[in-house]
């Protein structure tokens, strides 16, 4: 007796003779009950014959494919995705006050050089110049010319020429903005809120 026997699921059966002849069909039978079955059937010519679901060459290939293509849109939208968390920004603003309390250093300066820097961990990265012309707190000094490293899309963006006013502070002889400040280009509202908060400490 040969068996052809699928592993798992319901079934359809038939009992064919030694020539091939249907002696008994079925619609389903359930794999628990294949080996009871089998040892029932009383003529040892007799075969259960349970065709596999037959998959062309054509359908396997187009599944290859679909698979392809959904593995190289989720492999892109995650690179998407990664990309956009690390150039986002997404600020809590607390009022002026706070920053003037926190901040080491509240300047106004003028840009006078942007240039590019290469960096593999940074997707916005930058060295900047500035030659300061108002002082609000800290220990620098009016024409004093500073450089800044911005890496974070939470900072302005720079424009050669333009002044800025910047909440800041000194970290291995360069400078950096405190990231979510009020550091922007400059602000009459703003600069007025910092020496009002100045002249009350």
């Amino acid at each position: 007796m040969r068996r052809n026997i699928r592993k798992g699921g319901i079934f359809k059966y038939r009992i064919l003779d030694s020539e091939g002849n249907v002696l008994q069909q079925t619609e389903r039978i359930n794999i628990g009950n294949i080996q009871e079955f089998i040892r029932n059937i009383p003529d040892k010519k007799e075969e259960v014959v349970m065709p596999l679901p037959k998959i062309s060459t054509k359908k396997m290939k187009i599944n290859i494919k679909r698979f392809a293509f959904i593995k190289y849109t989720l492999t892109t939208l995650a690179f998407f995705l990664i990309k956009a968390n690390a150039m986002g920004c997404d600020c809590v603003m607390y009022p002026v006050k706070h920053y003037v309390k926190q901040s080491k250093n509240i300047i106004v300066a003028r840009v006078t050089e942007v240039v590019p820097l290469d960096s593999q961990l940074y997707t916005d990265n930058w060295r900047i110049v500035v030659e300061v012309t108002k002082v609000f707190k800290g220990n620098i000094k009016v024409k004093e010319q500073l450089i800044f490293i911005k890496n974070s899309n939470c900072g302005p963006r720079f424009t050669k020429n333009d002044e800025y006013l910047l909440f800041c502070y000194r970290k291995k002889r360069k400078y950096h903005v405190y990231d979510c400040s009020y550091s922007d280009r400059v602000s009459s509202d703003i600069i007025e809120k910092i020496e009002d908060e100045l002249k009350d400490s």
